[in-house]
């Protein structure tokens, strides 16, 4: 009826093209899909296939039906993130394919980044992509989060000197990693990183050597801001070359 060509295989069955129109239909000519959808595309994980109209996106079985539907809550120029039963995906325009299945538990963004999570039967992990979907952080970490933009926290484990140790670490959005994960917490102040360790709070400088510590971090922040100003008022105090008076 108006079938133009077969398009592709999928599973031994075969989606066809009608009138711009897309469904599937076995070898026999058994329809299994009406040929009345915008977009049909199978997933590359799950036996599941995705029927596109004006309304959204249905999910269709083939022992069952429509079994489920779901929309695009976000897209940019290369991938869509969609969501089906609870669970993230990443599509891909360019492929028409799901590149990342149903495997996230939840898929937040950051200013240009992802915050991506996996969760498991006993606990939730999170790793970090940029904006084309590059790994920034592996998924493996807990409580990730930015800091002032340049900064992501995440907690996670280190064994050092024969001993595990788990607490907060840092690593800059190009992936380096800067703080190992044995802190018990981890601010920025300025341009300092404010951390705790061992119940103190510790001010470090650029070579992450420490400038200023107490119990409590509002005075240690107060220590490193005096450290500070006695530095630029040393910077600011002009020199004063004496005249010399020649006989």
């Amino acid at each position: 009826v108006g079938v133009r060509s077969t398009i592709r295989d999928i599973n031994n069955d075969y989606l066809v093209e009608a009138d711009n129109k897309f469904g599937i239909i076995t070898d026999q000519g058994k329809i299994i899909v009406p040929i009345e959808y915008e977009d049909v595309y199978p997933t590359n994980t799950f036996d599941n296939i995705f029927l596109g109209e004006d309304e959204g996106w249905k999910v269709f079985e083939k022992d069952k039906g429509i079994i489920d539907e779901y929309d695009e809550f976000e897209e940019n120029l290369d991938f869509g993130i969609v969501t089906y039963r609870s669970q993230f995906a990443i599509w891909s325009y360019s492929d028409e394919n799901l590149i990342h299945p149903f495997i996230y538990s939840s898929f937040n963004k950051v200013g240009n980044y992802y915050i991506a999570g996996m969760t498991y039967s006993w606990r939730t992990v999170y790793g970090v992509f940029d904006n084309q979907l590059n790994t920034i952080i592996p998924i493996r970490y807990d409580n990730v989060s930015f800091l002032q933009d340049k900064y992501i926290k995440y907690q996670g484990s280190l064994e050092e000197d024969g001993k595990w140790l788990h607490g907060y670490g840092l690593y800059n959005t190009a992936g380096d990693e800067i703080l190992k994960p044995k802190y018990q917490d981890i601010h920025i102040y300025e341009d300092k990183f404010v951390i705790r360790i061992e119940n103190e709070w510790r001010v470090l400088n650029d070579k992450q050597q420490v400038i200023a510590k107490d119990n409590k971090k509002s005075v240690a922040i107060e220590m490193y801001e005096e450290l500070k100003n006695k530095i630029n008022k040393k910077r600011k105090r002009p020199r004063i070359k004496k005249k010399r008076n020649d006989e």
